[in-house]
């Protein structure tokens, strides 16, 4: 027995059957002068502005924070006249060995550090060492270390007491 082959459904025509076809079939050219008929038949419309267009945003109730100076609870034992650098954040602590707690400031660090050596000489503390980032302070018979480091956008100021 012998099989005939599966009827193909995707026989090509040859490009001259398709230019004869499309040259007699009537409707399928633009007549002279004709417009494409899409164009006379949109509408324009008017329509409304959006309803939010007279809304005031200046009229809306707004938030308002109060600066804060400092978050978190200091250790006992954390030196009463040590200034806390402004807008830090309490984020670790040691009372075993020597005592330490750590700030996190959203600031760069070379700014808190000229900005906390300030506050700290005003607060009168005295520098016992040439390096702002790492350097002993004392005030009367009370000694700090103060380590500022930075920590990816922020800065974290160590302070063993």
């Amino acid at each position: 027995m012998t099989r005939s082959p599966p009827p193909s459904f995707h026989r090509p025509l040859p490009l001259l059957a398709i230019a004869a076809l499309l040259a007699v079939a009537p409707g399928c050219r633009p007549r002279d002068g004709a417009t494409d008929p899409g164009e006379s038949e949109l509408v324009t419309e008017e329509v409304a502005p959006p309803p939010d267009v007279l809304v005031d945003p200046e009229q809306d109730p707004q938030e308002r924070r109060r600066r804060q100076a400092f978050a978190g609870v200091l250790p006992e034992g954390f030196p009463g006249g040590l200034p806390v650098y402004p807008g830090a954040t309490l984020v670790d602590q040691a009372a075993e060995g020597p005592p330490w707690v750590a700030f996190l400031v959203a600031e760069p660090a070379s700014q808190v550090r000229e900005r906390y050596t300030r506050r700290l000489r005003a607060a009168g503390w005295s520098p016992l060492g040439p390096d702002p980032a790492d350097r002993r302070w004392r005030r009367e018979a009370r000694e700090v270390r103060v380590r500022v480091e930075a920590e990816g956008a922020s800065t974290r100021i160590r302070i063993e007491y």
